[in-house]
């Protein structure tokens, strides 16, 4: 689904305020059950988002979309310039009128293979680099 490609694309330019006019509708419900965060409406889109420590250097990379009707899913890489943060983003978008009504997205960051399991999978250190 373009919606989902373009909406990650216009994040990349860190206008939150502009993607939020764009791509969400007025009565947009973000979840972050990681942290039990919840955003509802635009505004606490832009706020959530413009709180984030190094404005303006933020990177989206789509790695994949999935689409089925109304619902789509899109696995991101999260890059931040200054601070070198690298995260993925699994979130789950609900459409409604062309616009993002609802987003579910958990974070995850790097980890190394605990002692416990080594050995055990095949393993690809490339796979690893978020």
């Amino acid at each position: 689904m373009s919606l989902i490609r373009d909406f990650w694309t216009a994040m990349n330019g860190n206008e939150w305020a502009a993607v939020a006019e764009h791509f969400l509708t007025d009565d947009f419900v973000g979840i972050w059950p990681q942290t039990g965060e919840i955003f509802r409406g635009r505004e606490a889109f832009v706020a959530a988002n413009a709180s984030l420590a190094g404005q303006h250097g933020w990177l989206f990379e789509v790695m994949r979309v999935v689409t089925e009707g109304d619902h789509a899913a899109s696995d991101v890489r999260v890059m931040q310039r200054d601070l070198h943060m690298i995260a993925r983003a699994a979130s789950f978008h609900d459409i409604r009128d062309g616009k993002i009504c609802k987003q579910v997205e958990f974070w995850s960051y790097p980890n190394s293979i605990p002692e416990w399991r080594r050995g055990v999978l095949e393993s690809d250190p490339n796979l690893a680099k978020f």
